[in-house]
Protein backbone atom coordinates (compact mmCIF):
# COMPACT_ATOMS: atom_id res chain seq x y z
CA UNK A 1 0.00 0.00 0.00
CA UNK A 2 1.41 3.33 -1.04
CA UNK A 3 0.02 5.39 1.48
CA UNK A 4 0.56 3.74 4.43
CA UNK A 5 1.68 5.65 7.29
CA UNK A 6 5.47 4.86 6.95
CA UNK A 7 4.32 6.64 3.62
CA UNK A 8 2.74 9.52 5.04
CA UNK A 9 5.48 10.24 8.30
CA UNK A 10 8.59 10.65 5.10
CA UNK A 11 6.03 12.83 2.76
CA UNK A 12 5.16 15.10 5.69
CA UNK A 13 8.56 16.00 6.98
CA UNK A 14 9.66 16.37 3.38
CA UNK A 15 7.10 19.69 3.75
CA UNK A 16 8.29 20.96 7.11
CA UNK A 17 8.15 20.68 10.76
CA UNK A 18 4.70 21.55 11.45
CA UNK A 19 3.60 18.98 8.83
CA UNK A 20 5.44 16.65 10.27
CA UNK A 21 4.46 17.77 13.77
CA UNK A 22 0.82 17.01 13.18
CA UNK A 23 0.64 14.44 10.47
CA UNK A 24 3.09 12.48 13.38
CA UNK A 25 0.20 13.36 16.70
CA UNK A 26 -2.43 12.13 14.05
CA UNK A 27 -0.50 8.82 13.12
CA UNK A 28 0.39 8.35 17.07
CA UNK A 29 -3.32 8.13 18.19
CA UNK A 30 -5.42 5.46 16.53
CA UNK A 31 -3.13 5.12 13.30
CA UNK A 32 -5.81 2.78 11.33
CA UNK A 33 -8.70 5.18 12.21
CA UNK A 34 -6.79 8.74 11.46
CA UNK A 35 -4.83 7.44 8.48
CA UNK A 36 -7.15 9.27 6.18
CA UNK A 37 -7.05 12.23 7.74
CA UNK A 38 -3.07 12.51 7.58
CA UNK A 39 -3.48 11.42 3.82
CA UNK A 40 -5.35 14.74 3.67
CA UNK A 41 -2.77 17.25 4.91
CA UNK A 42 -0.68 15.35 2.39
CA UNK A 43 -2.47 15.74 -0.67
CA UNK A 44 -3.64 19.62 0.28
CA UNK A 45 0.17 19.99 -1.19
CA UNK A 46 -0.88 18.96 -4.48
CA UNK A 47 -3.25 21.98 -4.57
CA UNK A 48 -1.33 24.64 -2.61
CA UNK A 49 2.61 24.98 -2.37
CA UNK A 50 4.25 23.29 0.30
CA UNK A 51 5.31 26.93 2.34
CA UNK A 52 1.36 27.63 2.72
CA UNK A 53 0.72 23.83 3.73
CA UNK A 54 3.42 24.62 6.18
CA UNK A 55 2.34 27.90 7.40
CA UNK A 56 -1.50 26.62 8.12
CA UNK A 57 0.40 23.21 10.02
CA UNK A 58 1.96 26.06 11.82
CA UNK A 59 -0.97 27.85 12.66
CA UNK A 60 -2.84 24.83 13.62
CA UNK A 61 -0.50 23.30 15.83
CA UNK A 62 -0.15 26.97 17.54
CA UNK A 63 -3.77 26.48 18.24
CA UNK A 64 -3.59 22.59 19.17
CA UNK A 65 -5.93 22.26 16.37
CA UNK A 66 -4.64 18.79 14.58
CA UNK A 67 -7.13 18.15 12.44
CA UNK A 68 -7.23 17.89 8.58
CA UNK A 69 -10.66 20.05 8.20
CA UNK A 70 -8.81 22.91 10.04
CA UNK A 71 -6.05 23.43 8.12
CA UNK A 72 -7.31 23.00 5.21
CA UNK A 73 -10.04 25.91 6.05
CA UNK A 74 -6.52 27.78 7.17
CA UNK A 75 -5.29 27.48 3.44
CA UNK A 76 -8.74 28.41 2.01
CA UNK A 77 -9.38 31.52 4.07
CA UNK A 78 -5.98 31.90 3.33
CA UNK A 79 -5.42 32.48 7.17
CA UNK A 80 -1.72 31.16 6.35
CA UNK A 81 -0.44 34.46 4.69
CA UNK A 82 -1.51 36.26 7.77
CA UNK A 83 1.68 37.99 9.58
CA UNK A 84 -0.72 39.23 12.43
CA UNK A 85 -0.67 36.18 14.85
CA UNK A 86 3.24 36.08 16.19
CA UNK A 87 4.11 32.77 17.38
CA UNK A 88 5.74 32.57 20.43
CA UNK A 89 5.37 31.15 24.23
CA UNK A 90 2.15 31.80 25.43
CA UNK A 91 2.42 33.91 28.80
CA UNK A 92 5.85 35.44 27.52
CA UNK A 93 4.85 38.98 27.85
CA UNK A 94 1.98 38.89 30.30
CA UNK A 95 0.93 42.35 31.40
CA UNK A 96 0.50 42.61 35.17
CA UNK A 97 -2.11 45.51 34.60
CA UNK A 98 -4.80 43.33 36.00
CA UNK A 99 -2.79 41.27 38.50
CA UNK A 100 -3.90 40.99 41.92
CA UNK A 101 -2.10 39.30 45.29
CA UNK A 102 -4.07 36.74 46.85
CA UNK A 103 -5.55 38.17 49.56
CA UNK A 104 -7.50 40.44 47.18
CA UNK A 105 -8.69 37.71 45.91
CA UNK A 106 -9.38 35.38 48.38
CA UNK A 107 -9.96 38.14 51.31
CA UNK A 108 -11.40 36.60 54.40
CA UNK A 109 -14.56 37.65 56.38
CA UNK A 110 -16.07 36.57 59.66
CA UNK A 111 -19.24 36.03 59.78
CA UNK A 112 -21.00 34.79 62.78
CA UNK A 113 -17.78 33.47 64.14
CA UNK A 114 -17.49 31.47 60.56
CA UNK A 115 -14.72 32.44 58.34
CA UNK A 116 -16.11 32.46 54.96
CA UNK A 117 -14.11 33.74 51.69
CA UNK A 118 -15.17 36.77 49.78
Amino acid sequence: MEWDTDYCIQEDSKIGTSTYQIVSAMLSEEAIRNLRSAQNIIRLKSKYEGERLEAACRRAAFYGNYKDGSVKHILERELDKNDDLVFKTRGDQLSTAYARDIDELIGEEVINGNICAN
